[in-house]
């Protein structure tokens, strides 16, 4: 599969517009992956959160459940997508952080690994409804060093095995497309506008798929004059089995945090200034390929994109797909 250039530089550039901390990947680090046996962590009890919730013998027992479903398919999507590692060995959270002390063993290992923030309501309420989905923040490093190479947010109850799938071709897709740019000059701002909008006209010979769910109501009832091309309002099963059937006839929408903005509001309680902090996903709305991953188009907010017609203009950011997302999407494949 032939990655452009100019594709892979702008996934690198959203991504690490939207994490500062992390520095640039580089080809020669993909080279390194390559050459090391892949730690892939699993994932296990949180002590602490265990103590909390095992007085609740049914949330601890979902808990437990979800773990075990979790290393399962994560299991499942290495075996079935991931081909970047000759050498593929599987740990727990305690092993992998005694591999990463002895210095001169944790040199010959690259690691796979999830950092969750889970959703303290959904564990320890007696409520059944979810008010805010875990956070899981995916990492791909090399094991003697203390950043990651490339890390992805990603929110859901859980990740399954379609999304394991969406996020492991992301990080694969980067990878190769690294080495395959090793020795090129990077393409300015606008070599990757029209390289994207290039690509974004793929679309158009493929069904789109939205999540009902995930759309938001205005959208609903205009999304047939926006998008004069094919396209299904489904459901999130119908999706996830065209990406593990890795289906070329489908694409499908996707939201995914970038990152967490931090504002600071304020209000008066009486005569008294109340002052708080506000943390807010940024999402981005991107148009994935369900064959292989790759990423056709996107619609984000102004201060992660690259502006004109790649990028909405909006002021927030939300999950669900907007009619101002759409109309954007729409105008890259002009």
């Amino acid at each position: 599969m032939k990655k452009s250039l100019t594709l892979l530089v702008l996934t690198i550039f959203l991504s690490f517009q939207a994490s500062a901390q992390f520095g640039m990947p580089k080809p020669e680090d993909a080279n390194k992956i390559k050459e090391r046996t892949l730690l892939v962590v699993l994932d296990e009890v949180n002590e602490k959160l265990k103590k909390k919730i095992e007085k609740k013998p049914e949330k601890f027992q979902k808990y437990a459940d979800e773990i075990n479903a979790y290393n399962e398919n994560l299991k499942r999507t290495i075996k079935n997508t991931w081909n970047f590692s000759s050498d593929i060995r599987y740990v727990t959270k305690s092993e992998f952080i005694k591999i990463r002390k002895n210095k001169k063993d944790s040199k010959s290992y690259a690691y796979f690994t999830n950092n969750v923030q889970r959703s303290p309501d959904r564990l320890l309420s007696s409520s059944n409804s979810i008010s805010t989905p875990d956070i899981y923040t995916l990492d791909l490093g090399l094991a003697d060093e203390k950043k990651p190479f490339h890390s992805m947010m990603y929110t859901t109850s859980h990740p399954g095995e379609a999304d394991l799938t969406f996020i492991l071709q992301q990080f694969q897709n980067l990878l190769v497309g690294l080495q395959k740019s090793e020795g090129k000059k990077r393409p300015s701002r606008k070599e990757m506008k029209a390289e994207f909008a290039k690509n974004a006209k793929k679309i158009k010979e493929k069904t789109l798929l939205f999540d009902k769910e995930k759309v938001e109501k205005k959208l609903l009832s205009q999304i047939s004059k926006i998008y004069k091309f094919d396209y299904e309002l489904t459901d999130r099963e119908t999706i996830d089995k065209a990406i593990l059937s890795r289906d070329s006839k489908y694409a499908y929408v996707r939201a995914f945090p970038m990152y967490q903005q931090n504002s600071s509001s304020s209000g008066n309680a009486g005569k008294v200034s109340v002052g708080f902090s506000v943390s807010k996903l940024m999402y981005v709305q991107y148009v994935v390929d369900a064959e292989n991953g790759e990423l056709l188009a996107y619609a984000a907010p102004a201060t992660v994109g690259l502006g004109g017609n790649l990028a909405t203009s909006t002021k927030s950011s939300n999950e669900k797909t907007s009619v101002k997302d759409l109309k954007k999407i729409v105008e890259t494949m002009k």
